[in-house]
């Protein structure tokens, strides 16, 4: 059976590193080293992370300079040693047959749910795959698992997944650090790229915890970043199609409605008209003759 890399980038968690590192000490299944990269943190998590680390010697700790969460998973995907590659967020954690239930398949990518749980108890809604399905190119339907999991958005976080250490490695896979949001989503479908084989798996033992703090997905975004996360989501989803009807009118739907409402992000917070002039000219994605505009209003 693989060893796995577990990478979970740490700032200023104090309050919820202990569980999430609990529970990964706590899996079934044995065969794991823990990255913990301490992003900078000004709390104490740096020395939780310093105890654990003297407590099992799996773990190991590195630590860096702020430089964001997609910088500290680089950096653990470069110091990583297993044959899989897992991220776990820092204020999640994982039931006790986490691994268990994904080490079992041999594919690029090993893509499961996650509970997504409300700190005030109240509500846990469950995002997974209706169906266990091993997808390929061999047998030409690959593309079907990439529309799977846009539909239910399971691809926007690089997190509940194995990743084929090799596949990343091989072709210098990391994330963007330049950009904050949606660099999960264009990370996970960059690999889908370079991916043969890919197995999804209907269980959900991620929990997936929201703290009431304000998310990235709840966050004003600025229209700069907006754009560049749609003009290259549309540029990777355009090369990952593979002739699926169905998918592409999704993509384009989705699309248009993101560069509609960014848009509008721009003439609400940009009040020089000739900025704004100049920002649509730069990004005219109407250029590129794209199929969605058709969608918009």
């Amino acid at each position: 059976m693989p060893k796995v890399s577990i990478i979970v980038p740490v700032y200023n968690v104090e309050k919820y590193l202990a569980k999430c590192i609990d529970s990964i000490i706590a899996q079934e299944y044995d065969d794991w080293e823990l990255i913990l990269v301490n992003d900078g943190s000004s709390d104490s998590s740096k020395a939780i992370c310093e105890e654990y680390c003297i407590k099992d010697n799996r773990i190991s700790l590195y630590n860096q300079e702020n430089a964001g969460p997609s910088a500290a998973r680089n950096l653990g995907i470069k110091k990583a040693k297993g044959e899989y590659i897992t991220f776990i967020d820092s204020d999640d954690y994982v039931t006790p047959t986490y691994l268990t239930d994904l080490v079992k398949y041999d594919s690029d990518i090993i893509a499961s749910g996650f509970d997504l749980w409300y700190f005030n108890g109240k509500q846990t809604e469950r995002k997974t795959y209706d169906k266990l399905g091993t997808y390929s190119l061999l047998d030409n339907n690959i593309g079907e698992a990439i529309a799977i999991g846009e539909y239910k958005y399971l691809w926007h976080s690089p997190c509940c997944k194995l990743y084929y250490r090799e596949l990343l490695i091989s072709n210098n896979l990391l994330f963007n650090e330049d950009l904050n949001y949606g660099e999960d989503h264009l990370f996970n479908l960059t690999v889908l790229l370079h991916c043969t084989r890919i197995t999804l798996v209907p269980v959900s033992n991620y929990i997936y915890t929201h703290y009431g703090n304000l998310s990235l997905t709840s966050r004003s975004v600025p229209y700069e970043i907006m754009f560049i996360y749609i003009i290259e989501l549309y540029h990777l989803r355009l090369k990952l199609n593979y002739s699926n009807k169905e998918y592409e009118e999704f993509s384009s739907i989705q699309i248009s409605n993101y560069y509609w409402q960014t848009i509008f992000t721009l003439y609400r917070t940009e009040r020089d008209k000739q900025k704004r002039i100049k920002v649509l000219n730069n990004i005219n994605i109407t250029n590129n003759k794209l199929k969605y505009f058709s969608y918009l209003p």
